[in-house]
């Protein structure tokens, strides 16, 4: 999904499906204060009214 990346070492690509996007858009306030982590393949996204989780789509290398 990325040729340029398919022979670079130690590099890993992960993609966010498009429709978690539209929910996290529609759904987050517009506002400055969000918490981002990132772990075991997972991003977590916090504001004051909750969490979001994200599931990444590997499209180079990825975590296992």
């Amino acid at each position: 999904m990325v040729p340029v990346a398919n022979n670079l070492k130690n590099v890993h690509i992960a993609a966010v499906p498009q429709e978690i996007l539209e929910v996290l858009a529609k759904d987050m306030p517009r506002v400055i204060k969000w918490d981002v982590m990132i772990s075991e393949g997972t991003i977590f996204v916090t504001d004051d009214r909750g969490q979001h989780e994200v599931q990444l789509q590997w499209l180079v290398g990825g975590r296992d």
